[in-house]
This record gives structure tokens, sequence and C-alpha cells, in this order.
């Protein structure tokens, strides 16, 4: 199911990639603040550039 935020096919700055001190990576929509104790490793930039980037680098397995 798609979410409003989680546009496809936009150029819009829409989204962020955030990590954690853990390594754990999340795809971050920008209207919203970014939690404590994330911080923005990628963007602003588009949906599809975001998704590039989160998937370009694994993220640290939980444990």
């Amino acid at each position: 199911m798609t979410q409003p935020f989680d546009p496809t096919g936009t150029p819009d700055f829409t989204h962020l990639v955030l990590v954690n001190a853990a390594g754990a990576r999340s795809l971050w929509p920008v209207f919203l603040p970014v939690p404590a104790g994330w911080a923005t490793e990628h963007g602003p930039a588009s949906h599809e550039d975001c998704l590039r980037a989160l998937t370009s680098v694994p993220s640290v397995p939980p444990g």
C-alpha cells in the first residue's frame, strides 16, 4: 500500500535517509522532524534517490 508521504516519480526533495548511533538506517519524509538519536545521512532528495542511497550501503542488522 502506498502512503501519501511515499511518492514515486516525483523529482521534489521529499525524503531523507537517517542513521542512528547503532548504524541502522531509515527512509524518512522531510515534513516530519528527525527523531532524537537519528541524524540525516542523505538528502533532502527525491524518494527514488533516497531509496538508492538507502540500499547502496547495507544497514546494520539488529542485535
